[in-house]
């Protein structure tokens, strides 16, 4: 409908990602019987003291012992050949795991690793297909592979181009076929899920277009230092606009910035509900929902005898209320009530973001 449509950059989200997060990955060991477990872990700061626990429940499947099966799926962001044995090291192959299983933006390299145990009296040829599909259950990706058995362990693994694939949780299956066994052709089955998030969007070497993106919700502080950007090269303004977000971040601690991905969001959308001769970013009714998000309640009052048609957007937790005309009958409603939200706290704004 509008003009002005933001555009799509990928690159910023993952200079953002490397740059503010720092991954220590780590690995223990246990033996326990089979069974549904309770797994609990906390890391704790020593210099501020503050703490993260996260909570998870599990169940540990007894292997088949009397023919063969497939272990859980483990999700990685590489899998090499190496015969060096190292913790992340199995069966001759070095593991980088995928630890929270979302791909995408700064993880967008999928692999996985599973092994088929036998007894030996099933070694032989084996058929085992994957196939990945969405939560529609609609077929994305398929491959497979014929692999020999011939000891109880045997590794199997792959991978999958997921550049075309959209935002969403997926599920890998894996189906293993006994080839050898040629009247029964038995199969076993095991699957787990995963997550891709390709972000939106903030910075595709243009400044201007940068700043415009970040005007409703910077600071005096941070809109004047950005401009004294303006003849800087590339990398100083990535790093500005790195900041700027990272310190925006509810949860660091995901690979994804909420904040940012709602803010653009929200710039979309504007666009293209309010937009027209204009930019939608640029009008009334797009920089209020830019700042503050849906309103709680719209009261619209399009066609009227005695005044100009017009809408009301109250916010019922910040107790604001905006007043949009539409003076002239040709759909751009202004602000007239009030005349500038400029005194409304940013407490409020960035509320209006969680």
């Amino acid at each position: 409908m509008g003009s002005g449509k933001i555009p799509r950059f990928r690159c910023l989200k993952s200079i953002i990602a490397c740059r503010t997060r720092l991954c220590n990955l780590s690995k223990v060991r246990f033996q326990i019987p089979p069974g549904v477990y309770k797994i609990k872990a906390k890391v704790e700061d020593r210099h501020n003291k503050k703490s993260y626990a996260v909570e998870e429940e599990t169940e540990i499947a007894p292997f088949p012992i009397e023919k063969f099966g497939l272990t859980q799926i483990q999700f990685a962001e590489l899998i090499d050949p190496d015969s060096i044995e190292t913790p992340f090291s199995k069966h001759g192959y070095r593991i980088a795991p995928n630890a929270d299983r979302t791909f995408g933006e700064n993880r967008a390299d999928f692999f996985f690793y599973s092994e088929l145990l036998s007894t030996p009296e099933n070694y032989g040829d084996f058929r085992i297909d994957y196939r990945l599909s969405n939560e529609k259950d609609s077929l994305c990706v398929e491959n497979g592979a014929t692999i020999s058995v011939n000891d109880p362990v045997t590794p199997f693994t792959g991978s999958a181009d997921i550049s075309n694939l959209k935002d969403g949780t997926y599920t890998l299956t894996l189906v293993a076929e006994n080839l050898s066994d040629h009247e029964q052709h038995e199969k076993v089955v095991t699957h787990d899920e995963f997550s891709i998030v390709w972000s939106q969007i903030s910075w595709g070497g243009d400044y201007k277009e940068a700043y415009r993106q970040i005007l409703y919700i910077a600071s005096d502080e941070e809109l004047d230092g950005f401009k004294k950007l303006e003849d800087a090269t590339d990398e100083e303004r990535i790093d500005f606009l790195v900041r700027f977000w990272a310190k925006r971040d509810p949860i660091p601690r995901t690979p994804q910035n909420e904040y940012m991905q709602e803010h653009f969001r929200r710039l979309q959308y504007a666009n293209e509900a309010f937009g027209s001769t204009i930019p939608g970013w640029r009008t009334d009714m797009g920089r209020i929902y830019i700042k503050f998000g849906e309103p709680d309640e719209i009261d619209r009052h399009p066609f009227n005898f005695d005044t100009a048609p017009y809408e009301i957007w109250l916010y019922y937790r910040c107790g604001y209320r905006f007043v949009f005309v539409d003076e002239n009958g040709y759909g751009r409603y202004n602000m007239v009530e009030p005349s500038t939200e400029g005194t409304y706290s940013t407490e409020c704004t960035n509320r209006a973001y969680e």
